[in-house]
């Protein structure tokens, strides 16, 4: 009867203890993944790339030159969007497909609306056939109609400095992007 009443509670420890190492593996993962992330940000793809050091009067003129120019502000942002969506055909085999979209260009200059509106037969016409040549797997991603957006962009740049002698517009937003 005397050993029964002598009833240590050891698992109480051994349990604790295993608590401790759990909280000890959890704060030692978070320091690992905040230390992997202050090394992408800083060092890593993720990194704002340094001043570059340029040598000589000229190229300190020519640096101080590009740092005025990104340095000042364009101004508030504009946007004009085409008054109606574009429906193209894409170039899919066996069931048509379409595309309807709609494009807002960005500029700073008020200037550059009148001569969207202008050539925007043009652009049309050559945004048709831009589109027209993929096909509907080659936007299903939001990397693929990223990817759209930017030559689209590059079109529009190309027909407006090629027309006006400037580029004007800054970026391209589809506001309507329907594959049917």
């Amino acid at each position: 009867m005397a050993n029964e009443d002598v009833d240590l509670e050891l698992g109480d420890t051994k349990e604790g203890g295993s608590k401790m190492m759990i909280i000890i593996i959890a704060v030692v993962v978070l320091l690992a993944g905040a230390g992997g992330a202050m090394f992408f940000m800083k060092l890593g793809p993720f990194a704002e790339p340094e001043a570059e050091v340029v040598e000589g009067a000229e190229g300190a003129q020519e640096s101080s030159e590009v740092a005025a120019t990104e340095a000042v502000p364009k101004g508030p942002a504009i946007y004009h969007s085409m008054e109606e969506a574009m429906v193209v055909n894409l170039s899919d085999t066996g069931r048509p497909k379409y595309l309807r979209v709609r494009i807002q260009f960005m500029m700073f200059d008020e200037m550059v609306i009148e001569d969207l509106d202008l050539h925007m037969p043009v652009l049309k016409n050559d945004l048709y056939s831009l589109i027209g040549d993929k096909t509907s797997k080659e936007m299903r991603s939001s990397a693929d109609k990223n990817l759209l957006r930017q030559e689209v962009l590059d079109k529009v740049k190309e027909i407006l400095l090629e027309r006006t002698g400037k580029e004007g517009v800054e970026d391209i937003f589809f506001d309507i992007f329907v594959i049917q």
